[in-house]
């Protein structure tokens, strides 16, 4: 009895081994699970036009101290995300594109929930109410919504601007 008792015990631990071993190799060598990619934004820090570098650009990475110097324009906010699929395309048309902004218009790229947000953005996203990126806002000279859309490229962007 002795002797049937310890080969059961045998088994049962060669089972559970021979279980989490397999387990570990699957889980190892999984190729179905999600990678995690993470990317960083063309960086747009400078007021220069990258198409024409005598002319001040109309899309500017938000700061306060240019959001305040052009409160004579029309003021709008692109909360932007890295990560975002939608919002890549349009802040590449923005820096191809931007002579193509009216020169009575400033975009303020606004990072929003990502690798690159600051707590100055993080307060725009909520005095605004954001809830998710690709969100454009048109502020007047106190810093009150005019105008609140989603989604959109240059040409939305000309034609919701008062």
């Amino acid at each position: 009895m002795r002797m049937k008792k310890s080969n059961q015990t045998f088994l049962v631990l060669g089972i559970i081994a021979v279980s989490v071993f397999g387990y570990l190799f699957v889980a190892k060598n999984d190729t179905s699970a999600p990678k995690v990619v993470t990317t960083t934004s063309p960086q747009i820090t400078q007021a220069t036009n990258p198409v024409d570098p005598d002319k001040e650009s109309e899309y500017l990475a938000f700061n306060t101290e240019d959001f305040e110097k052009n409160k004579s324009k029309h003021r709008v906010l692109f909360f932007y995300a890295n990560w975002c699929t939608t919002c890549r395309p349009v802040n590449a048309q923005f820096l191809e594109s931007a002579n193509q902004i009216p020169e009575d218009v400033v975009v303020f790229r606004v990072n929003y929930k990502d690798s690159e947000t600051d707590d100055s953005e993080k307060d725009l996203a909520e005095k605004y109410k954001i809830t998710y990126q690709h969100t454009f806002v048109q502020v007047n000279q106190q810093g009150e919504v005019i105008k609140k859309w989603n989604g959109g490229k240059l040409a939305d962007l000309i034609k919701n601007v008062n």
